[in-house]
């Protein structure tokens, strides 16, 4: 990552969640928190995405500055915690590029069925072919019936076997788009329709035990700890429905919503992702409070 002002270039890690599974594309620009941890810069669930187009000239300056970086053995990979700069707090970061994750990469010939695109959604349910290896991100996919060869990320497969069952091509379970009902899809239709700005809205549980949160709230906040909303659920952790219901909710009643959102209640981050992604919203997991720092404000 190449701080705003070109003059810095940093090496993040992606604890919870690798930023490569946010970040769809690079070079972006991006306003993000990055904080050390264990002598490591790390990225701590809270980043809004910038929608400006970076032009040519821009990402030859950011090759340039990270080049100069790496020859001159300049990349920042810590802070130390004694220095007036020990926390990075929301600043303007270009991402240029990301390390190893543990996607898993297909092999050439894999028949694989598409899910999740927008920009082509006619191509959604397809079967297809993987004829080309991964390359930045996307796996090179000749589609039946069609002379084209698209790119597509390998979170949008999921891989055919010989006797036709799916699975993702990320190693998690297959997308199954057609289970949810029709309530839900209608909610999902109008966040994909709805009006997006940059900003970053969090979902966070009121409490994480019973006796914590008795009647199962839930707030959203804005990224400046601004409520937003409030909510109920039946039980005490949110659902997948819960969650794209109210958000349905909101752009109904603020006409516009974030384009980057983060909930705090891991088993769900994932579906949500996979269904909101190509809809326009980013989705990503944010760690609840540890239970020291629960009993610390309690």
């Amino acid at each position: 990552m190449i701080s705003d002002d070109f003059k810095d270039v940093y090496k993040v890690l992606g604890i919870g969640q690798p930023i490569g599974d946010i970040v769809r594309n690079v070079p972006c620009s991006v306003m993000m928190t990055i904080l050390p941890w264990c002598n490591v810069l790390t990225y701590d669930g809270w980043m809004a995405p910038n929608t400006s187009r970076i032009s040519e000239s821009v990402k030859t300056k950011l090759d340039a500055t990270y080049q100069r970086a790496l020859a001159e053995d300049k990349i920042i990979t810590r802070i130390s915690v004694e220095d007036g700069d020990s926390i990075i707090f929301r600043e303007q970061f270009a991402i240029i590029g990301f390390g190893e994750t543990k996607t898993k990469t297909m092999d050439v010939g894999a028949k694989v069925r598409i899910y999740g695109l927008k920009n082509s959604p006619k191509f959604n349910g397809s079967i297809g072919t993987i004829v080309g290896p991964l390359k930045e991100g996307r796996h090179l996919v000749k589609i039946e019936g069609h002379k084209k060869v698209v790119k597509i990320r390998p979170g949008n497969l999921n891989i055919l076997d010989d006797e036709g069952s799916e699975r993702s091509c990320t190693g998690k379970e297959a997308l199954k788009e057609k289970q949810l009902s029709k309530e839900i899809q209608k909610a999902l239709d109008a966040i994909a329709a709805s009006d997006k700005y940059d900003d970053l809205w969090v979902f966070r549980q009121f409490g994480y035990s019973e006796n914590e949160n008795p009647n199962h709230m839930v707030c959203v906040m804005e990224s400046s700890g601004i409520m937003v909303k409030m909510f109920q659920t039946k039980k005490l952790e949110p659902t997948f429905d819960e969650i794209v219901s109210n958000i349905a909710k909101l752009c109904e009643e603020k006409r516009r919503i974030p384009k980057a959102m983060c909930v705090d209640y891991q088993p769900i981050v994932k579906r949500l992702q996979n269904e909101l992604r190509h809809r326009g919203l980013l989705m990503s997991y944010y760690p609840p409070p540890s239970k020291s720092e629960r009993q610390l404000y309690s």
